[in-house]
């Protein structure tokens, strides 16, 4: 009876072995600390987009440019264009629009899906709000239905804490009517139901976090949710991992059965949910004890000011009375 196991060997995770017991600790070891980043799905979105084979690409959001490469490596493979729409790329998304095929919009989303290719292939993970993400999701199958043609759509942070949490960079730019109130000074935990000022996940002034989560009009799930509320012919998949990745695509897609072998496996795993949920208690853990021993370390600073105040006063003190004793001996 053979334990091997089936499937392609180079697809595998590697595992220690007799000869390799370090495996794991090693890889572990040279891996960048990717708290949140698309680029963790490379396996599952580069055999979605072998089978969707689409000629354009695009990203809404290119922070650092992790995924971004990984787009690029797919557009090279099936000469695609790839575009990212960002208002303020970072200095690798620059380099890589200088040293690649990567066209970079540098302008705000929505209004800039205007600007994109023909793409087929997208990844949504710019605002983080119910406004933002609808008007997205409309506007990009919108302009794949007078295109005729069927898009894959990813979005990033369908789950815990943005899938029922508006989060803002931008606030002042959308109608007062689509923000919540929200603060760009508190953190969420999965301790507790409520942002708490300075502690917890925190962008420390980036974003702005809704005070209240649920409802109507809030959270990018939500917004993904009423988007398609009306179309029968689209799936909703969600990978439950890294904050959440949500797929939207059509039943009559002619790669709908390829990419349905793909996802359905991976839609809503309670096994996937229940690391997430474990990765997500030990990362608020690692932040609790973190904030508790700085808060520790100030309290310590202000003891020792304090203590240093009253030694320089006491010092003094006793420099003024041994001056006066001085004094009073020569007279």
């Amino acid at each position: 009876m053979s334990d091997e196991p089936h499937g392609d060997p180079s697809r595998l995770a590697r595992l220690n072995t007799r000869e390799e017991p370090h495996v794991e600790a090693d890889e572990a070891a040279a891996m960048p600390l990717l708290l949140h980043s698309v680029g963790l799905f490379r396996e599952v979105l580069g055999d979605l987009a072998a089978v969707v084979r689409p000629t354009g690409i695009a990203e809404i959001g290119g922070e650092g440019g992790l995924l971004t490469q990984e787009l690029i490596a797919q557009a090279e493979a099936l000469d695609a264009s790839v575009t990212c729409i960002d208002p303020a790329p970072s200095a690798v998304l620059e380099g890589l629009a200088g040293t690649t095929r990567l066209e970079l919009v540098r302008a705000y989303s929505p209004d800039a899906i205007t600007e994109l290719p023909d793409c087929q292939f997208v990844v949504v993970d710019g605002d983080h709000s119910y406004a933002v993400v609808r008007a997205e999701t409309e506007r990009l199958l919108e302009r794949a239905t007078a295109a005729g043609e069927h898009a894959l759509l990813v979005f990033h942070d369908v789950c815990f804490p943005c899938g029922r949490r508006d989060y803002y960079y931008g606030p002042d730019g959308l109608d007062p009517a689509d923000v919540h109130p929200h603060a760009f000074d508190t953190g969420m935990s999965v301790f507790g139901h409520d942002p708490v000022v300075g502690r917890g996940m925190r962008s420390r002034g980036t974003m702005g976090i809704a005070d209240h989560a649920g409802g109507e009009r809030n959270g990018v799930l939500t917004a993904v949710e009423d988007a398609i509320v009306d179309r029968d012919d689209l799936h909703l998949r969600v990978i439950p991992a890294i904050f959440g990745l949500g797929f939207v695509y059509s039943r009559d897609a002619p790669w709908a059965a390829e990419a349905d072998r793909i996802l359905e496996p991976l839609d809503r795993s309670p096994l996937i949910a229940r690391l997430e949920r474990n990765r997500l208690a030990l990362y608020a853990k690692v932040l609790e004890l973190q904030d508790e021993l700085a808060t520790q370390a100030l309290d310590r600073d202000r003891e020792r000011a304090v203590w240093e105040a009253r030694l320089a006063r006491a010092s003094g003190a006793d420099l003024a009375a041994r001056l006066a004793a001085l004094d009073g001996g020569g007279r």
